[in-house]
């Protein structure tokens, strides 16, 4: 009865992961492990670090040319629906890298606990645990020598896909709060939100049939990732749902929103943008899109030009933030004026704070999207059609079926997911070559 168990699939979301009714979790891409490395064509070095018996990061340095000036801190979450993926799999180990040695920073790459094992809001805490663990490497301290001895703990940056760019938002949100970082020796100086997973509920929101597709899809993955939320009204996914105080204190100066596109998240971002712009944050709030291209095009295809363009967009961003050249030079270089279009195909936007207190019209980004009402979901609804759900179950501890998530938002809109201990997670995993399928035993 076990052997046919372990064949037979409970719930499967195509690309994703496929889940089997004996508990076995086998995820369908992103298992390939590369591993780090001394010396790269690029001059950036790598290696692996254990932050916590549950978190490990990949580190990168660039080639260090004045051994005494110290370099801004990248704080880097990767996306993959928070079920798949590592700092290690060839994808992000070369983004992270290319990332390290354009922008000129000592970059760590988290490695945190995926769902369903470790359903929410374990990879939001694990990512805060990582945050944690750079900062305490600032005035000497900390284990991790290349932080030490090269990291500027006044200019950390934190950036992330996806998944990963949700969880930015989150970070940023807590590293805000008064006290959650040494004041006057650590500070966040500005977040990238890269393609950022947001979804939910809102009276603007398209009503067309596609878009009922992919909300069916996407209460199938929430129910796999948090069984007992909804993605749709908790503060994590539904930008919307975010208190303007809260976002008010997020951390740093500058917040950059990148969006493509075909991207069906895209509607989403902007309506983060917005609501963050409107806020009170004292920051400058910034959108940097590109047409023609869909989700995390950039990691699917390095090479293309407008892959090379966002990089070298959110490079110059980073140094505009850090004030590592002139202001007008800065800005001049790094961006042709709001709501112009590229010759790559970008569009930027940029908006500040300030304009929304004085009640000035905030300018827009160009509204000539085209819907591609069907075609862009065509992928989605093919999905949907291959789920095989068994009804109320996914999986959680141990690898086996049970409902478990702390954290699911209050019917009071609470201002804050409970922070309730992450249950005793199950033995982690030994990294090796392959982890296509795997069976964590209790």
């Amino acid at each position: 009865m076990e052997g046919a168990e372990d064949t037979e699939v409970s719930l499967e979301l195509p690309s994703l992961v496929r889940i089997y009714k004996s508990g076995r979790v086998e995820r369908l891409k992103g298992n390939d492990v590369v591993p780090a490395s001394g010396d790269s064509p690029s001059g950036v070095s790598s290696k692996d670090v254990t932050i916590s018996p549950d978190v490990s990061a990949r580190l990168f340095l660039p080639k260090v040319v004045d051994s005494g000036k110290k370099l801004p801190v990248l704080l880097y979450i990767h996306g993959g629906g928070f079920v798949i993926e590592t700092p290690f799999s060839p994808t992000y180990h070369d983004y992270v890298g290319s990332l390290a040695a354009a922008a000129n920073v000592v970059a760590v790459s988290v490695h945190y606990r995926l769902a369903p094992e470790h359903p929410l809001p374990a990879a939001y805490e694990d990512s805060w645990s990582a945050l944690q663990w750079v900062a305490s490497h600032a005035e000497g301290g900390g284990p991790e020598h290349w932080l030490t001895d090269h990291g500027d703990f006044k200019k950390i940056f934190m950036a992330g896909d996806s998944a990963g760019g949700n969880i930015i938002h989150d970070l940023a949100i807590r590293a805000g709060e008064e006290g959650a970082l040494k004041a006057g020796v650590v500070e966040v100086v500005g977040s990238i939100l890269i393609h950022p997973f947001f979804w939910g509920t809102h009276e603007n929101e398209p009503k067309d049939e596609p878009e009922d597709v992919a909300g069916a899809w996407m209460k199938t993955f929430w129910k796999l990732v948090c069984p007992n939320s909804t993605v749709s009204d908790n503060l994590y996914t539904n930008p919307l749902a975010v208190e303007h105080s809260r976002l008010a204190w997020l951390a740093g100066k500058r917040v950059l929103v990148c969006l493509a596109e075909r991207d069906f998240l895209t509607v989403w971002g902007r309506m983060y943008h917005d609501r963050l712009a409107s806020s009170g944050y004292k920051g400058t709030v910034e959108i940097l899109e590109t047409k023609e291209e869909g989700h995390v095009f950039h990691l699917f295809n390095p090479d293309c030009e407008n892959a090379r363009e966002m990089l070298k967009r959110v490079v110059d961003f980073i140094n505009l933030a850090f004030n590592l050249r002139t202001k007008n030079d800065a800005e001049e270089k790094t961006f042709s004026g709001a709501g112009e279009e590229l010759s790559s195909g970008i569009t930027v936007v940029t908006e500040t704070k300030a304009k929304a207190n004085e009640g000035e019209e905030i300018e827009r980004w160009p509204h000539n999207r085209r819907r591609r009402k069907g075609r862009r979901w065509l992928s989605i609804a093919t999905e949907v059609a291959t789920i095989a759900d068994r009804r109320g179950s996914t999986v959680t501890r141990g690898g086996r079926i049970s409902p478990a998530c702390s954290g699911s938002r209050s019917a009071q809109h609470s201002s804050s997911w409970s922070r309730s201990p992450i249950p005793t997670p199950a033995p982690l995993i030994k990294l090796t070559s392959q982890l296509t399928s795997f069976r964590v035993e209790p």
